[in-house]
Order: structure tokens, then sequence, then C-alpha cells
């Protein structure tokens, strides 16, 4: 993977990022390939401080229960998962050992479930369990632009 400075610190794992960048500038690239180093790397400092032991999925990194990425749109959070599953399958068909222990269909279904998405939907996710107890009569309509005055 060619990558320039930019992206470069964009891969840091003992960091958390926003990327924050122009159309075309490699964003998604850059996140999906965190993303998979998250699954991958055993030494970075959230697996260090993490003790609940994740070589369950036969990988030895975290796993994707375990992170986060989040995107402004639907479309862009679809792409992102897209573009992880084919980051992860060059990983496996590429012999990678860090994935050697690992059922191949069994780490890219958990994709299927991680928290990739938007930032409305994880916290929508997040409150769900207690939804009734924050708001009395609940709904999923987002806040229009006029309405937003009100709430500060």
């Amino acid at each position: 993977m060619n990558i320039n400075t930019g992206q470069l610190l964009g891969l840091d794992l003992d960091r958390h990022i926003l990327l924050d960048a122009g159309a075309g500038t490699g964003k998604t690239r850059v996140m999906s390939e965190r993303y998979v180093l998250h699954i991958l790397d055993p030494m970075q400092r959230a697996v260090r401080l993490h003790t609940t032991g994740n070589g369950s999925m036969g990988v030895h990194g975290l796993q994707p229960s375990e992170i986060v990425a989040l995107t402004f749109t639907v479309d862009a959070a679809q792409e992102l998962k897209d573009r992880i599953r084919s980051v992860l399958m060059k990983r496996i068909e590429s012999g990678d050992p860090r994935l050697s222990d690992a059922e191949p269909l069994d780490v890219l279904s958990d994709i299927d479930h991680a928290s990739i998405g938007t930032i409305d939907s994880f916290i929508t996710n997040l409150i769900q369990p207690w939804r009734s107890s924050l708001i009395r009569e609940p709904n999923r309509r987002l806040v229009e632009d006029d309405e937003r005055a009100t709430l500060n």
C-alpha cells in the first residue's frame, strides 16, 4: 500500500483519530486498513489494556465488536464495510500469519455485526436499552435545521 505522510499518521493504532479530508484523499482506504490492523495487531495499546483474552475468534488484536468506525452517511458506512471485508480477504488469501488461527468466515461474519455506521445509528443503538427512561415519547425522527435553535 503506497501511502502519504498524512495517511501514515492515520494508521497509528495507539491514537484515537478523526479523519477530516476532501473527496478522493483516501479516508476510506485509511479507515479500512486501520480497522483491519486493529483486528490483527496484538501490540496496540487497546489490546494491552484490555484483559478479556481476545483469542476466541482466532485473531490476535481486537474483536470487531470492540471497534467503532463512524461515518456521516449510510453509503459511506457501507463502502467502509465492503472495503474492510476486501482488505481482510486479501490478508486471508495472502496467508497473513496473524490470521493463521482464524476461521475466515467467522472473521468476515463478525464485520456484519460490528459498529460500523453513521454517528446517529451508533448513538441510537447505544441508548436503545434505556430509551424509555430517557424520553417519554420516543421517536426516530431527526431534528430539522430550523428546530435546532429551540434545543440550545
